[in-house]
């Protein structure tokens, strides 16, 4: 028996206390199979349940067609808020990731994932914590599976809104919908969220985007974005540890960064319009401090003072 079940009942209830399934039990179950879950992660559904019982109704609970994955968020979702009030400034951390299920040949609704032979599920969530680093819950997440019909053709003949990259705009746009004034918005992605329809889509004034930089984007006035790094001023440093992967030992090292301010050249693909100038913002660069000359790496934009 775990004696810390209680405390997870306990959590779990206050968790979940809005999701709603129309069924109180549904809603009851729904915290007991979240209690076991938490206190036992990596279990099984039946190694969690720690009974037949438990696991017959779970299994129930996910095969029910009165239970929707959309309520068990919303309730998430709703505590996520209720905590976030009470920060003056967020990060909002999103990122894809794959769940695999090519080992289970029954499953359907799957689609095709990065690697050619696997199929599983694609998931985009986005993830708000302190300025610390505390999580505070998931203010957003979709989930879809690939058409199969769709599998080799180049995502840039399809309109905007239907490309994978949208998922980067529609992060942008849900956050700030669910994380009300006047609480400060760090959005942060890394280099797959480097698109130009991001950093125009719209965006109040209390909200900053920090983007790992993929491409060397032209500038207004003939330059490119590396060239921009001659400009470069480099007034704080940080120390970081490296951990090791196997083939190279754990290390740390002491980083550089500085910023420079630079106006984007609309893309080739976004028509010119009022409401798509050339973009001027703030864009932060790092270099190892013990190769100053070697090691000048474009971090990211700051969006907060775009224009």
């Amino acid at each position: 028996m775990n004696t810390l079940l209680p405390n997870h009942q306990r959590w779990a209830a206050q968790e979940l206390a809005t999701a709603d399934f129309g069924d109180a039990r549904l809603a009851k179950r729904l915290v007991r199979i979240v209690a076991d879950k938490l206190a036992n992660p990596t279990a099984s559904i039946p190694h969690a349940s720690d009974s037949w019982a438990a696991t017959k109704a779970t299994y129930r609970f996910l095969a029910s067609d009165q239970v929707a994955a959309a309520s068990i968020r919303a309730a998430h979702r709703a505590a996520t808020r209720s905590r976030i009030q009470h920060h003056a400034a967020v990060l909002v951390l999103h990122d894809t990731t794959e769940l695999v299920y090519t080992s289970h040949p029954q499953t359907t609704g799957l689609g095709f994932l990065d690697h050619a032979s696997s199929r599983g599920l694609k998931v985009h969530s986005a993830l708000a914590t302190t300025i610390d680093g505390v999580p505070l819950g998931l203010v957003q997440q979709a989930v879809w599976a690939r058409d199969v019909a769709t599998k080799g053709r180049k995502s840039r003949k399809r309109p905007h809104v239907e490309r994978e990259s949208q998922r980067w705009l529609t992060t942008l746009a849900e956050a700030q919908q669910a994380i009300k004034a006047p609480t400060r918005l760090i959005v942060v992605a890394d280099r797959e969220a480097d698109i130009y329809p991001l950093f125009i889509a719209p965006r109040d004034d209390r909200t900053d985007l920090v983007i790992r930089a993929t491409y060397n984007r032209g500038l207004v006035g003939g330059r490119k974005l590396e060239d921009a790094a001659t400009t470069v001023t480099w007034p704080g440093s940080r120390t970081v540890t490296i951990p090791g992967n196997g083939s190279r030992a754990a290390r740390t090292a002491t980083v550089q960064i500085g910023r420079t301010t630079v106006q984007l050249l609309r893309h080739r693909t976004i028509r010119a319009r009022p409401q798509h100038p050339a973009r001027r913002s703030n864009w932060w660069w790092s270099r190892n401090a013990s190769r100053p000359q070697a090691s000048n790496r474009c971090a990211g934009c700051c969006g907060r003072r775009c224009q």
